[in-house]
């Protein structure tokens, strides 16, 4: 399937079970969206303005939130929305998360509302949610060298990956707060992460050269592989289940 190459794109399970590449190399016009529906690829048009390093997200009833990014003509802090999977709008709000980094998006299990994560600047990151009455609102914030967000749709619970120094912590979200679920003693950063429902595990793909692969069961590591290969950046890769 002729997929042109790109960068700061994301890939994102879908409500029908589809699994959603969206965005990369905004600045080439022949970059389309794609679905993957199990068997192949198939070109997909959601409306929404070509974009890179933009927050993707399923949430609700079968809803779609797209949030931000950068175009060539610069940061993006732009609000779109699906309720069907088809019909996309520019959603406004009263307040908007403004331009963040490293953005990572989840919806929360059972609830209709998503919740964004991103670098403000240095090692301060910004917590949002959203909902469809309300828009956007205010979280916590905190420091930490990295942080990404991953939903765990068997024990529906959000959670938030800490690059801590020499290890991981993570927290579990408790209404609008974050509070804390466990230490890992796995490397300080994370490429790239996924939850696989039917193993009900969080899968961990470290930008290193080694890149080790590290599962989550909710609690503790269970288990860990080195692969091999070159370093390579987070923008560069995107994974889902």
């Amino acid at each position: 399937t002729p997929i042109s190459p790109r960068i700061g794109h994301a890939l994102v399970p879908m409500p029908n079970g589809n699994l959603l590449l969206f965005g990369g190399d905004a600045a080439s016009p022949s970059a389309g969206d794609w679905v993957w529906d199990g068997v192949r690829w198939l070109p997909f048009t959601t409306g929404v303005p070509r974009r890179d390093g933009a927050a993707v997200a399923a949430f609700g009833p079968g809803r779609l939130l797209v949030y931000g990014g950068t175009d060539p003509g610069g940061n993006l802090t732009d609000t779109w929305r699906s309720d069907d999977g088809s019909t996309w709008t520019n959603v406004p709000s009263a307040l908007v998360p403004g331009v963040l980094a490293e953005m990572s998006m989840v919806g929360v299990p059972g609830e209709d509302r998503a919740v964004l994560l991103g670098r403000s600047g240095g090692t301060n990151w910004q917590t949002w949610f959203y909902d469809v009455a309300n828009g956007w609102a205010a979280g916590p914030q905190f420091v930490a060298p990295s942080a990404v967000l991953v939903a765990d749709s068997v024990r529906r619970d959000v959670q938030v990956f800490l690059g801590s120094g020499p290890g991981l912590s993570v927290q579990r979200l408790a209404g609008s707060q974050w509070l804390p679920l466990a230490t890992l003693p796995a490397g300080p950063a994370i490429g790239e992460i996924a939850f696989d429902a039917r193993r009900g595990r969080s899968v961990l793909l470290q930008p290193f050269g080694n890149r080790a692969t590290d599962e989550f069961d909710g609690r503790a590591l269970v288990s860990s592989q080195v692969g091999s290969g070159a370093p390579v950046p987070a923008e560069h890769t995107a994974m889902a289940y």
